[in-house]
């Protein structure tokens, strides 16, 4: 359960402002995270820590004036979604990947992430 508290605890701090510290607790989560022990939290949660601390560790970056660093957490989140096919985990990571392109602006890129979870997409 630490890397889902470490990733509620990171939402908390950045939604209060506190960007680097809500980025430390990403890391911690990401950081204890097993993808092994704690597949079964998916079901419970509903999401992926691992894959959810990663997307949230991208936008921190961002803000933080890191977005090659951010990029790279981005699609490492992404990486991990389409390893454990989680319809949600997939849908989740594919818009914050195409609004994280989007704010680089590129645009093919932040397309491709906003179709790659469509419905009726190949």
């Amino acid at each position: 359960m630490l890397p889902t508290a470490h990733r509620v605890l990171g939402a908390t701090l950045f939604q209060l402002g506190a960007v680097a510290a809500a980025h430390t607790h990403y890391i911690q989560g990401m950081t204890l995270y097993d993808p092994q022990q704690h597949r079964a939290s998916v079901f419970l949660y509903g999401d992926d820590a691992g894959v959810t601390c990663r997307c949230h560790a991208a936008w921190t970056l961002w803000y933080l004036g890191y977005p090659d660093q951010g990029l790279t957490q981005i699609d490492d989140a992404v990486t991990l979604a389409q390893h454990f096919a989680h319809p949600f985990s997939l849908g989740y990571t594919s818009t914050l990947a195409a609004g994280f392109h989007q704010f680089r602006r590129e645009v093919r890129a932040a397309q491709e992430h906003a179709e790659r979870e469509a419905p009726g997409s190949p």
